[in-house]
């Protein structure tokens, strides 16, 4: 079997790319594998690169190595890939969120290359989407608008001083967006029966469980039970609001009695949502603008590799 890692160079603002680097060549040199290694050189790259990978009949493990991304990237390539079913996904979190990898658990065994190496495949679920009706594309963890969104926004821009890259940036992104409180004026419809409107904070709809550098906004998510699940805040004040973070954050929100009135979660296969306005949404870690999205889950659609001694 091939083993292929595409780096992304400016994931994570570069920081662990050598580091990686060295890892694969002493794991190489030490457990005797022969790898590529593929450097991405602007967006879109490594998906046209999985897409155009043409593995052996033994099949391939394409490495995203950056973040949610860069892991999207692939995955839509590797959907592409006339031999897909050739094909494995994994994931060396390099970036800033690495935020799929938290539905397992220890996020250290995926930078551990010969743990890698020495893992086993699973099958997992995908999201097929489009945006305005545009045509479709995958999505593997989460999609989020609204406050959430403004604060991936804001957070792109502050990771650009020194010292605040990471997750830091999203939460003083947090911090300067309280002011103004982002909101979203959705239509949402669920399995084309069930119509909610309304004003809303926060709207996360995940295949994974977090997003923003470890929010946990869909503790409940499975990556492989054919199902979607749905956060929905509703507005509220900004005190209110600031109250309830920490829970959100955690995953508890649903728990606390402020949360149980102002949440709204829910499990389902297909999703619609009409904003009142073309707005940001946030798709894998990635800001995209668009006034309608739907959204279909597909079981079972990729294979994704998990590291030796994670279990799920």
């Amino acid at each position: 079997m091939d083993l292929v890692f595409i780096i992304n160079p400016i994931a994570g603002s570069g920081k662990r790319q050598s580091e990686i680097k060295m890892k694969i060549e002493s794991a190489a040199r030490e457990m005797k594998f022969s790898y590529v290694i593929y450097e991405t050189t602007c967006v879109g790259d490594a998906c046209r690169f999985a897409a155009e990978y043409m593995a052996p009949e033994s099949g391939a493990c394409l490495f995203a190595c950056g973040g949610d991304g860069t892991l999207n990237e692939v995955a839509n390539g590797i959907a592409e890939n006339k031999a897909s079913d050739k094909l494995i996904l994994g994931m060396i979190p390099i970036g800033t969120g690495n935020d799929f990898t938290k539905c397992f658990g220890d996020i250290e065994r995926f930078c551990d290359i010969p743990t890698q190496i020495e893992g086993n495949p699973i099958v997992i679920d995908a999201i097929r989407f489009s945006a305005d009706n545009n045509h479709d594309k995958l999505a593997v963890n989460m999609f989020n608008m609204g406050f959430d969104s403004a604060v991936v926004a804001q957070s792109e821009r502050i990771r650009r001083f020194p010292l605040l890259s990471g997750p830091i940036s999203y939460t003083i992104g947090i911090i300067v967006e309280l002011f103004s409180l982002p909101h979203e004026n959705l239509t949402i419809i669920i399995d084309d029966s069930e119509v909610i409107t309304g004003e809303f904070l926060l709207t996360a709809i995940g295949n994974g469980t977090h997003y923003g550098g470890g929010y946990n906004a869909t503790p409940d998510a499975r990556i492989n039970d054919g199902m979607l699940n749905m956060t929905l805040v509703k507005m509220t004040s900004r005190l209110n609001f600031i109250s309830l973070v920490g829970a959100y954050k955690n995953g508890t929100i649903r728990n606390s009695e402020a949360g149980k009135k102002l949440v709204i979660y829910k499990k389902l296969k297909t999703l619609s949502i009409i904003a009142h306005r073309r707005t940001s949404i946030c798709i894998d870690g990635e800001l995209f603008r668009a006034h309608r999205l739907d959204l279909t889950v597909i079981p079972g659609l990729l294979r994704f590799n998990l590291p030796k001694g994670i279990s799920y």
